[in-house]
């Protein structure tokens, strides 16, 4: 992948053999940085405004032009927002145009943003509804702390008081250049590439060129107390949670934590699916999520189960993790996770979106670095028994879990 700068925006370009071109703008900046309350849900409000008009179309010349060349979408996290278009070759220029336009035009429309507040609330609604998605909420929220751990789309109360002056102000902090990566993926030169954004760059209004004005988020606020909660939901939801390690030193780690969390719980071959669900019964669903960002990670163990079983599967659990500080994983085990990894990590390479999504959309976790599909296949690689029994021991030891249980209020 080659690193282009076009009029002071860095663009990651790779030439790919496919037949579809992906092309995406990644912005730095999610629901971490809202630092007020009043300001939570804003980054991924304006998301949903960027497709609601600009200055020369509005949302229903958007849905058609767009739907004409292809698919688009766009998504925020809890440290950067995407949007993406994924076109046929013949309609890259067009396909970055329409894209661009909505990301640096957008119209604000009052009327469309009062719309489009009714519609934010039936989206939060819905992850209220959710079991699971309630779950990992709460749990966030009460591991880290409203201010880094709160939902990516705001609160009722925000979201009710949310206004364009606060997504303008939002955007005009965030969204400038330093702040901002585009990507190109797909069977294009890279003359074309130039030449078709530095035609778009130019055109930039100048508050998009200014420099980043913020100041870094402090990420260390952790709660390592139990928490129990209700849900309508009559099944109940189990999490054993550590922190975890940051985006930076997962890569230096050769990716260790991904690997236990595949050997612990990333399918039918791991630990706690043979434990806990085939020999015991437990549950239905038991696993794995290891979630890194700039400066720190988490680590959970989930399971979703009757809730007379909770005290006997927590149990089981730490048993199994005391297991694996002591021997790691086995030798079938390890190769199966490790390759179960690489096999992802191959399969993401296959097509334009996925290979900008695994390069691009990391570009900001790791450290305004671009790791290619190959430098983390390679490292995967390396990874030994070793490793995983100190990475077990250094983040998962009991008095650094934090247990999260959530049992039906019927």
């Amino acid at each position: 992948m080659k690193i282009l700068n076009i009029n002071g925006f860095i663009i990651l370009y790779e030439k790919k053999s496919t037949n579809i071109t992906s092309i995406r703008y990644i912005v730095n900046a999610g629901s971490t940085s809202e630092k007020y309350h009043n300001e939570f849900g804003c980054a991924h409000f304006l998301e949903h405004m960027f497709f609601k008009g600009t200055e020369y179309h509005n949302y229903k010349d958007i849905n058609r032009i767009t739907s004409k060349l292809g698919n688009i979408n766009a998504y925020t996290s809890m440290e950067r927002t995407v949007f993406h278009i994924d076109t046929l070759y013949e309609d890259f220029n067009s396909a970055a145009s329409i894209l661009s336009e909505m990301f640096f035009h957008p119209l604000m429309d009052e009327q469309e943003f009062n719309k489009e507040k009714t519609v934010i609330l039936e989206e939060y609604q819905s992850g209220i509804d959710n079991p699971f998605r309630f779950f990992y909420g709460m749990m966030n929220e009460s591991f880290w702390g409203t201010a880094f751990g709160h939902k990516v789309v705001g609160n009722k109360n925000s979201i009710k008081n949310m206004s364009i002056d606060i997504l303008n102000n939002f955007r005009k902090q965030n969204y400038v250049v330093d702040n901002v990566v585009i990507s190109v993926v797909g069977n294009i030169e890279e003359n074309e590439v130039i030449n078709t954004f530095s035609k778009i760059l130019e055109n930039v209004p100048s508050d998009n060129y200014t420099k980043l004005n913020s100041s870094k988020f402090e990420y260390s606020l952790v709660d390592l107390s139990n928490l129990s909660f209700n849900h309508k939901s009559k099944q109940a939801i189990i999490g054993l949670t550590v922190k975890g390690i940051s985006s930076i030193e997962h890569n230096s780690m050769n990716f260790c934590g991904s690997v236990f969390a595949q050997g612990m719980g990333g399918g039918m071959h791991s630990l706690l699916f043979d434990r806990i669900r085939e020999e015991l019964g437990l549950c239905y669903s038991i696993g794995t999520w290891a979630n890194t960002y700039k400066d720190v990670g988490e680590l959970t163990i989930y399971c979703m189960l009757d809730e007379n079983n909770i005290q006997l599967a927590k149990d089981e659990i730490l048993k199994v993790i005391n297991k694996v500080r002591e021997n790691g994983f086995d030798s079938e085990l390890l190769d199966i996770s490790k390759k179960g990894l690489l096999f992802d990590v191959a399969t993401e390479s296959e097509t334009s979106s996925e290979y900008a999504s695994l390069v691009a959309d990391t570009y900001f976790l790791n450290g305004c670095k671009y790791l290619s599909y190959e430098d983390k296949f390679n490292s995967l690689k390396n990874i030994t028994n070793k490793d995983i029994k100190e990475f077990a021991n250094n983040y998962f030891s009991e008095d650094k879990i934090k247990f999260i249980s959530m049992t039906s209020d019927q």
